[in-house]
């Protein structure tokens, strides 16, 4: 079924989903923050997939007004950092109606909860229904305004709706626009099953040299070493934990990482997670980042990934000191606070605050403390 789509946020993702929305013959409006990137797509007039997609689609709807974008929108999807996840609900505050769904694609480490406390401290008292993603349907990376690389489309992406009684009205909507997605009981498990925090800030800030030196080189191919593969594991293994101390089932809604990988890019049959990301093709042509401070593996990952993971679980009584480690080492390298003000997620701003794990297991159920 066609559908009338609003995308906030025209980056790699955002530009990367307006045109492959409107090529399978959606209506879809995008908006962006920044009048130079929106202008430069409307003059092009078009949007030009490579890589793993090739596609030159028309597109010339992109816009600074938010309003306009939403307007009429059945979903309306956010596709930005989750550090822009507060500046989009001031906005989406203003023009938001009960009947839109929002699907934030993806949800970063509890991005359903931290919405709905950010709508509400910008005055949207309305009930709303909010769905999730655990990842990127692409790993896709801008080569220019308008001309996205698109390294692979996953087999699958898991799917939520918060509060999850809701999920039953969304799938229909979701299935339409996205066939790739498999549903699971509730955020919980999207939230959980976001491994960006697992896997990109610890061989980001112990490459941290070689990053600086400006060598482009292939980020999760070269920089993970067995011994840092071997770290990582112990990560993922606090990350299983709080998951089965929310309440998710292993093997059905909470997957360690070589099955996820398993899942999403097809990487079987490897016996440590160094070779799982030298055998990902999607990785080869996305590179390191050449600034840790101002690269999404640190900013976003910590701060709204690893920092709410930490602080949850520790408010939940499970072990999370190696991924705390790391969270530690980023600040003391990079001299930078990740776990303090809007751009990171703790558990008082998610709402979560003193909240035991079954609490927080029928709030994610019922949208109600």
């Amino acid at each position: 079924m066609r559908r009338a789509i609003a995308i906030l946020g025209a980056g790699n993702g955002g530009q990367a989903f307006a045109a492959y929305f409107k090529f399978h013959g959606h209506q879809v409006r995008l908006y962006d923050a920044f009048s130079e990137t929106v202008d430069a797509i409307n003059k092009k007039g078009f949007i030009e997939l490579t890589g793993a997609l090739n596609e030159k689609i028309e597109f010339h709807d992109a816009s600074v007004d938010m309003a306009r974008v939403i307007d009429g929108a059945e979903v309306i999807i956010v596709i930005n950092p989750s550090t822009h996840h507060r500046e989009i609900a001031a906005k989406l505050a203003k023009g938001l109606k009960p009947n839109q769904l929002i699907f934030i694609n993806p949800g970063a480490t509890f991005g359903s909860f931290a919405m709905k406390r950010a709508l509400a401290d910008y005055g949207y008292t309305d009930d709303v229904v909010i769905a999730e993603s655990n990842v990127l349907l692409f790993a896709c990376r801008m080569r220019e305004i308008g001309t996205v690389f698109i390294g692979a489309k996953k087999d699958r992406i898991l799917v939520s709706a918060f509060p999850a009684i809701h999920l039953d009205k969304i799938k229909g909507l979701i299935t339409d626009i996205i066939p790739e997605a498999q549903f699971v009981s509730s955020v919980i498990a999207t939230a959980i099953d976001n491994t960006n925090p697992t896997v990109h800030p610890l061989p980001a800030i112990l490459n941290v040299g070689w990053i600086e030196s400006g060598e482009q080189f292939s980020f999760m191919q070269k920089a993970v070493s067995p011994t840092l593969g071997r770290y990582m594991e112990l990560m993922d293994r606090e990350r299983i934990a709080v998951g089965e101390k929310l309440g998710l089932v292993r093997n059905v809604e909470l997957f360690d990482l070589y099955q996820q990988y398993e899942a999403e890019y097809g990487v079987y049959g490897k016996q440590t997670l160094c070779d799982v990301f030298r055998a990902c093709d999607a990785y080869t042509h996305i590179y390191a980042p050449t600034d840790l401070y101002t690269a999404r593996y640190i900013t976003e990952d910590v701060g709204m990934g690893l920092v709410p993971l930490v602080d949850v679980g520790r408010q939940i009584g499970v072990d999370v000191s190696k991924s705390k480690l790391i969270v530690d080492v980023c600040e003391a390298v990079l001299g930078l606070d990740l776990t303090h003000g809007e751009h990171c997620r703790n558990a008082e701003s998610l709402g979560l605050a003193g909240m035991s794990a079954e609490q927080i297991i029928r709030y994610a159920q019922t949208g109600e403390r």
